[in-house]
């Protein structure tokens, strides 16, 4: 998407050419003034529903035009004076990879404004507004690490194997990839949290015997352990002092 005076034009990345309609004119979307920056991003809007937005942000106006970027057409656009009236300025947009919250850079007011992305509206309360140092330009979001994500690291990285270079013995990589459905099949039960760790934790033992490619055991050893710390976080109530 490219950003012109109060319009934003769509790029083609098949044919690296602006998108044209029926007619041959180019697809054009309407802004605010002066649009300095856009960042597209996967929001699930309702239970199972989602949607693919672009956020663009308008440094004049103040706002945020949010565009569903299926129908190329505007969904609505966001002010954020009406969270604290004062010149913002925003030059850049960034969002977290989760689909929850967006935030914008405000160059003049020396600040973030906080977006809630399913709702298309500004964070509420006055946590919609953060002050920062002077003059920020960029922002960058550190990416939402989900054990879902974690466990399809830990999926893609046994899938990929090769069992002769990767494993001890060729067979070794089909009983790994049962140990792993097991650990799967009890997270994905609600079985106890001992017994998902305790499984957990045979998975690894059996990797790091079997396993003598040195990047694949550094990969699994890493996912492992981050998929057992996001476990027991989202299961603290329910674990024993003593496997916390």
């Amino acid at each position: 998407m490219r950003l012109d005076v109060a319009l934003a034009s769509i790029i083609d990345y098949n044919t690296m050419d602006v998108l044209k309609d029926a007619l041959g004119s180019p697809v054009l979307i309407p802004t605010g003034a002066k649009p300095t920056d856009v960042k597209v991003q996967k929001v699930e809007i309702s239970p199972g529903v989602f949607k693919t937005y672009a956020y663009i942000v308008n440094a004049t106006d103040d706002t945020v035009t949010v565009v569903d970027t299926a129908a190329n057409s505007v969904v609505t656009t966001i002010a954020q004076d009406a969270c604290q009236a004062k010149d913002h300025y925003p030059t850049a947009f960034g969002t977290r990879s989760s689909g929850d919250m967006g935030y914008s850079c405000d160059f003049q007011g020396n600040s973030v404004t906080v977006f809630d992305l399913p709702n298309s509206l500004l964070w509420p309360g006055s946590q919609c507004n953060i002050d920062v140092g002077q003059a920020p330009i960029r922002i960058a979001v550190q990416p939402v690490v989900t054990l879902v994500g974690t466990a399809g690291s830990i999926q893609n990285a046994i899938s990929y194997a090769d069992p002769v270079a990767d494993f001890t013995e060729p067979a070794k990589l089909a009983v790994l990839v049962t140990d792993w459905e097991i650990v799967q099949e009890l997270e994905e039960t609600h079985a106890s949290p001992q017994a998902v760790l305790s499984n957990l934790d045979n998975f690894q033992k059996n990797a790091n015997k079997w396993v003598i490619g040195e990047a694949l055991k550094t990969k699994m050893n890493e996912s492992v352990d981050l998929y057992r710390l996001i476990y027991k976080a989202e299961n603290w109530e329910d674990l024993p002092p003593g496997d916390r």
